[in-house]
């Protein structure tokens, strides 16, 4: 069982793999930032965010175009504009707030910055058509079009970012590799909510329901891996107890309805409620990841 976890699990990890091997080879910390920390993690945890947002809209914009959830949706579009906003300031100028210190330089980040830019360009101003449940298929399937290329594009961001900051003194490669784990795990809750509401919203069966399969199996496995740690991944138990406390908060939150979707994988349909139950508790979820992420980002300081 745990070598088919081990299996599983590893295939996460070839983006964070390739961003530190990067490291020999790219521009690294100048002297100056051997000094003093310039928020290393705070820019990896920051730069595998980008990729999460556009799936958390996607998702709130199939919602609403069901007529599911139509306040909350339309708060996490709104919010995540903004969020997007300022991560990407962060990231190009600094952001003292966000534990960014100065701006960045590297022409190799600038320019995935960039690249992921001209695609949410054009993300937003799809979304600015959205209409409350006129069940628009083709309108979702356009917006799960640049979701798929802010996704790829927020990979080589992210390997990138890792390549820049992966460095023995700024960032230990275990803090590395746990703040990755912990991205990959935001983005799995976020695409099981997007597929669910796929799934219910009318696409293509087989293959919604086969990714939601994948990403439900493999953030319940992520989940189990953060708690008890696995050495084969290179993932240690809990380094603090607010970070176990906050594990076992989200395992708590995520199992009733880990016992839902395990029902629907199965062909059933699932009504209004259920839906805008799944949706609501995943955005909570995502949440609570985002706080786990924080408290990792102050942990990796505790070890350099």
């Amino acid at each position: 069982m745990e070598i088919n976890l081990i299996h599983q699990l590893r295939s996460i990890f070839r983006p964070a793999a390739a961003g530190v091997a990067l490291v020999a080879g790219s521009t690294l910390a100048t002297a100056q930032d051997l000094r003093e920390d310039i928020g290393a993690s705070e820019c990896i945890s920051l730069a595998a965010e980008l990729g999460v947002l556009s799936v958390q809209m996607t998702t709130a914009a199939c919602n609403m175009e069901a007529g599911i959830a139509e306040h909350a949706a339309a708060d996490v579009i709104e919010t995540g504009a903004a969020r997007f906003a300022v991560l990407e300031n962060a990231l190009l100028f600094g952001d003292t707030s966000l534990g960014v210190i100065g701006p960045e330089t590297r022409q190799q980040n600038l320019v995935a910055m960039a690249d992921i830019r001209e695609k949410w360009d054009q993300f937003k101003d799809d979304l600015e058509q959205l209409t409350v449940a006129a069940n628009d298929l083709d309108f979702v399937n356009e917006l799960l079009k640049w979701d798929g290329q802010i996704r790829q594009d927020a990979v080589t961001l992210l390997s990138e970012f890792t390549a820049s900051y992966a460095d023995s003194i700024l960032l230990l490669q275990t803090d590395t590799i746990r703040l990755q784990f912990v991205a990959n795990e935001r983005l799995h809750a976020a695409r099981i909510s997007r597929n669910f509401c796929a799934l219910n919203s009318g696409f293509t069966k087989r293959r919604v329901n086969d990714e939601l399969q994948e990403r439900f199996e493999q953030f319940d496995a992520g989940l189990s891996v953060l708690a008890n740690g696995m050495e084969a991944l290179g993932i240690a138990p809990p380094p603090t107890a607010e970070i176990k406390q906050k594990l076992s908060e989200i395992g708590a939150n995520w199992a009733p309805h880990r016992e839902n979707i395990e029902r629907f994988l199965t062909g059933e349909t699932a009504d209004v409620a259920t839906r805008e139950e799944l949706f609501i508790a995943m955005n909570s979820i995502g949440d609570d990841l985002r706080e786990l992420t924080n408290l990792y980002v102050a942990s990796s300081k505790l070890t350099n």
